[in-house]
């Protein structure tokens, strides 16, 4: 899924896109890790991307409360329930 938002930052509106995936299998075959990866950009009107952050997250089997590492990008419609 993609989700797009854009913000004024009091000289240039910023588009903020979103993109995500839950459940991805890291390999071929039915004993494959599941991952979730997500990706957020930001780009000028003009085109020109000024950020760029994509994550892999994986089971993290050392945190007993989720046994996922979490991934959060404050202020976000993700982060935001979305």
């Amino acid at each position: 899924p993609t989700l797009t938002t854009k913000r004024w930052t009091g000289k240039v509106e910023e588009t903020y896109t979103y993109r995500y995936l839950n459940g991805v299998p890291l390999k071929d075959g039915e004993d494959a890790l599941l991952a979730n990866w997500c990706e957020v950009t930001v780009s000028r009107p003009d085109g020109k991307v000024i950020y760029r952050a994509r994550l892999q997250l994986t089971p993290n089997h050392n945190d007993r409360s989720t046994g996922w590492t979490h991934c959060q990008f404050s202020g976000s419609p993700i982060a935001e329930g979305g």
